[in-house]
């Protein structure tokens, strides 16, 4: 038998089959590049810039990135889910020991020997009814990619406030480190007069080891802060997630935010608007009136539309080329109680997120006037802090003055040296709790994150 006879049938559905694939092909090898991680300067890093890099180089963050690409693909899945059910086959037959076939009643039928045969059958089908629910199931699928995205906010978030509670303990270390360096180098000051003195008889041995003492204390209290900040700058790159062998230079760059001063009620509003917890339960709610549709899509009947082609190659009792059309359709009546369970299982998942909805919406409002209020009493802190810092101030330089002349003791100017130290370490804390508490309030407000 000639080849042509079975060439065209067998090409269509080759070319058919390989039209059909590479679509899907592509969606299947589709990825998502992440971005290179940005250089930036070792010498010195801002809170900005410390956030950035960890945003991209966070692992925890990283891992919720990849979550929100497999959910982004499961919605991509539910959507070809929707798409028209394509089958197809052909049937190739070589008869080596067929002879003609003689037909009695039918002679105008008879037909020669055929010793090759090509079958051709084409299937499309479409689910008419279960087209309803494969929508609504792509947009439950939408709606859980959004979710995800709002737990990587909740993520950044976390990040973002260990990268700024590392930075601001650093500062603060810093701080403290170099007060402690200049509490030594008075303290070095005042054990050069007190020896000085000794030598002379004008004072005892007591006064100058005394002040001895207070030196070995300090530089042990510096030691210890040394190391602590050695520890919290390892601390601090890991959670940018950069090498740990990384020299860097944190650096200050504070910035006063006017947000503090708008109205509580457009504060709650802008935190309704922008927290992820907030925005996750209502797309949790999203999702629950989704899933109480797809219950009541499983009372309607299943029905499906189908067409179908077959050609049958050297068929002597029927045509060559066939179409079908059909209309399948399916109800099971004994699932009605279970459907009904179903959405009244729905209905109560959806109450339950609105009643989480509205308590949400009162802690919303609760958290936001009292970090608002810790903001500014940590404001109003720091000012009591400058003035029991130039208190302190004075009241060394009078007690240094009559130490000078010999009308004080070593031991009350050391105890004014002390307080000194003390006021200046209380307001470093002081500014530097300030700047937390703008970040908690910032978090509070769902400020942290930019979408």
């Amino acid at each position: 038998m000639d080849i042509k006879y079975f060439k065209k049938p067998f090409t269509t559905f080759i070319c058919i089959i390989i039209l059909f694939c590479l679509p899907l092909k592509a969606m299947a090898e589709e990825t998502e590049k992440l971005e290179d991680i940005k250089l930036f300067d070792k010498q010195n890093i801002d809170l900005t810039t410390a956030i950035d890099i960890a945003l991209k180089n966070n692992f925890s963050l990283l891992q919720s990135f990849e979550d929100n690409q497999i959910y982004r693909l499961r919605a991509k899945k539910e959507f070809t889910s929707m798409l028209p059910v394509f089958s197809a086959s052909t049937d190739y037959k070589y008869n080596t020991h067929v002879r003609d076939l003689k037909i009695p009643q039918f002679p105008q039928q008879s037909r020669p020997e055929i010793r090759n045969e090509v079958d051709t059958y084409v299937t499309v089908s479409q689910p008419i009814t279960e087209l309803f629910k494969l929508g609504l199931n792509y947009k439950v699928a939408k709606e859980n990619y959004n979710i995800s995205m709002f737990d990587t906010d909740l993520e950044r978030e976390t990040v973002i406030n260990n990268v700024s509670g590392y930075y601001f303990d650093i500062l603060k270390q810093k701080r403290t480190i170099e007060l402690n360096k200049q509490n030594i180098k008075a303290l070095e000051e005042y054990y050069k007069v007190a020896h000085d003195r000794f030598e002379t008889g004008e004072a005892l041995a007591r006064d100058y080891l005394k002040i001895k003492y207070e030196i070995e204390n300090a530089r042990h209290d510096l030691l210890v802060a040394q190391n602590k900040l050695d520890i919290l700058v390892y601390q601090f790159k890991d959670a940018l997630g950069i090498n740990l062998k990384e020299d860097i230079n944190i650096v200050d760059n504070f910035q006063e935010e006017t947000f503090i001063n708008q109205p509580l009620e457009e504060l709650q509003d802008i935190a309704m608007v922008n927290r992820p917890d907030v925005l996750q339960l209502e797309a949790n709610i999203r999702v629950a009136n989704l899933n109480k549709k797809i219950e009541y899509t499983k009372y309607i009947p299943d029905i499906d539309f189908y067409v179908s082609y077959i050609h049958l190659y050297g068929a002597g009792l029927s045509p060559p080329n066939n179409v079908i059309f059909g209309v399948n359709a399916s109800y099971d009546f004994w699932k009605w109680n279970q459907k009904y369970i179903g959405v009244k299982e729905q209905a109560a998942e959806i109450r339950k997120n609105k009643l989480a909805f509205k308590e949400l919406e009162n802690q919303v409002l609760i958290d936001i006037e009292t970090q608002l209020n810790s903001v500014k009493e940590a404001k109003n802190l720091i000012e009591v802090s400058k003035v029991n810092v130039e208190v302190s101030k004075e009241s060394l330089r009078i007690t240094k003055n009559r130490f000078d002349v010999g009308l004080a003791l070593i031991l009350d100017l050391l105890d004014d040296q002390t307080n000194y130290l003390d006021s200046q370490v209380q307001l470093v804390s002081s500014e530097l709790n300030y700047q937390k508490s703008l970040v908690e309030l910032k978090k509070r407000l769902g400020m942290l994150v930019q979408r």
